[in-house]
C-alpha cells in the first residue's frame, strides 16, 4: 500500500496504522517523513499585511471613533487581488507537481485569519527580527463595534477565498483542501456568537466546493473548540481537523493530559472526522525534552485512540527561524515515524 492509499482508507475507516504528517517548509523533509504533504496556495498581497500592515489598521493615537469612521471595504480594491490568485495557484503547481505520490493538501488562509490581517498594524523592528506575527484581533473589535461593517469586509475576503479554493479544486492532483481559520484561544472562541454562525454558514459553502469537486475538506484551528459545541458544528462540516490544540502542552505531563483530553474528545463525539494531532511543536523544539518522553505522548495517543481516523501529526510548523535540518527536532520525527511504522510492522500487537 502507497502512502497515498493509505491517507485515502483512514478516511474511509480502513487503516490498518495511523498515518504520519510531518509539517515541514522543507518539501523534500515532509515528503520523506509523512503520508501526507501540503502547501500553502498565497495571496502574497494580503500576507504583506502582516508585516507592513492592513489597510484598515488602526493608527498610533487615533480615537475609536473615527477609527470606525475610515474604515470603508468600499474604498478597498478588491479586484487588484484576483492576479494574485493566479499566481498562487502557478507557484504551488510548480512547487508540488514532483510529490503528488503522496496525498497532496492544498492550504488557504481561511477569511477569519485574513479579515484579522486587514487590521494587524506594521511589525515592529523587534518582531521582524524574532520573525514573530502581530496579533491585535481588531478586526474582532470593529465586529463588536460595527458588526454590519465588520461582515460586509468578512464576506467580500471569503467570496475570494471561495474562488481560490475552487481553482485548487481544479487542480488534478490536489487530494484534500485545509483551511486554516482560527477562532478560539485555549480559552474558547474570541468572537461572539452572531459572527460564529457566519463563520460556520461560510465554512459550509468553502466544504460543499471542495466535496462536489470529489476532494476532501480538512479544517485548522487552534484554540479550545470544544466549547459551545463548536467542533460538534465542524465535524459536521468537515471530513478532518488539525491540530486540536485545546490547551497549552509545553511539557511532558501538560502533553499527556492533552493527550487523554483528544481521547476523550473523540469518545464522545459522534461524527468520524478525521483527527491530525499528537505531536506538539512545542516539545519537537524544546531541548529538554529527549526522544523518549515524546514518544510517551505518541504511544498514549495511538493506545487511547487506536489507529483508525488518525493521523499521527505535527500541531504546527517549525516555529520562525528553525527546521528540521537542527539534528535534535530531525532525531525527534524521525523516532515518531519509526515508532509508529515499527508498530504497524508488529501487526497491531498491544503496546506495553
Amino acid at each position: 500500500m502507497t502512502s497515498r492509499d493509505l491517507a485515502y482508507s483512514i478516511f474511509r475507516g480502513e487503516n490498518s496504522r495511523p498515518g504520519l504528517h510531518i509539517e515541514s517548509d522543507d518539501k523534500d523533509i515532509e515528503y520523506r517523513m509523512s503520508d501526507f504533504i501540503s502547501s500553502r496556495a498565497r495571496i502574497l498581497t494580503w500576507d504583506r499585511y502582516f508585516i507592513d500592515g492592513g489597510p484598515f489598521h488602526r493608527h498610533a493615537s487615533e480615537r475609536l471613533a473615527a477609527w470606525i469612521e475610515r474604515v470603508d471595504p468600499h474604498l478597498y480594491d478588491w479586484e487588484a487581488i484576483y492576479d494574485d490568485l493566479i499566481n498562487g495557484i502557478d507557484r504551488f503547481k510548480k512547487k508540488m507537481s514532483k510529490y503528488k505520490e503522496h496525498f497532496t493538501i492544498f492550504k488557504v488562509l481561511g477569511p477569519t485569519e485574513t479579515a484579522e490581517g486587514f487590521f494587524v498594524k506594521p511589525l515592529t523592528s523587534i518582531h521582524l527580527k524574532q520573525g514573530q506575527l502581530s496579533h491585535s484581533f481588531d478586526f474582532g473589535v470593529l465586529l463588536s463595534l460595527n458588526f454590519k461593517k465588520a461582515i460586509e469586509i468578512y464576506e467580500r475576503i471569503a467570496k475570494i477565498i471561495m474562488l481560490l479554493i475552487e481553482l485548487g479544486c481544479e487542480i488534478e492532483f490536489v487530494d484534500g483542501v485545509r483551511i486554516a481559520d482560527d477562532v478560539a484561544t485555549y480559552a474558547g472562541p474570541i468572537y461572539p456568537k452572531e459572527f460564529i454562525k457566519e463563520y460556520l454558514k461560510w465554512h459550509k459553502k468553502f466544504t460543499e466546493i471542495i466535496h462536489k469537486a470529489g476532494k476532501l475538506a480538512i479544517l485548522h484551528t487552534d484554540g479550545d473548540i470544544t466549547k459551545s459545541g463548536l467542533l460538534d458544528l465542524l465535524s459536521e462540516i468537515y471530513d478532518g481537523i488539525h491540530p486540536l490544540d485545546i490547551m497549552p502542552k509545553s511539557t511532558l505531563k501538560d502533553a499527556l493530559t492533552w493527550i487523554e483530553t483528544i481521547c476523550s474528545i473523540r469518545s464522545r463525539l459522534k461524527s468520524e472526522i478525521i483527527f491530525f494531532t499528537g505531536i506538539p511543536i512545542d516539545l519537537v523544539f524544546n531541548s529538554k525534552v529527549g526522544v523518549h518522553e515524546l514518544i510517551q505522548v505518541v504511544k498514549k495517543l495511538i493506545n487511547c485512540h487506536g489507529a483508525e481516523y488518525l493521523v499521527v501529526a505535527t500541531t504546527h510548523s517549525p516555529y520562525p527561524g528553525r527546521d528540521y535540518n537542527e539534528p535534535d527536532p530531525l532525531s525527534k520525527v524521525t523516532a515518531v515515524r519509526e515508532f509508529v511504522l515499527a508498530h504497524y510492522r508488529r501487526n497491531r500487537e498491544p503496546m506495553l
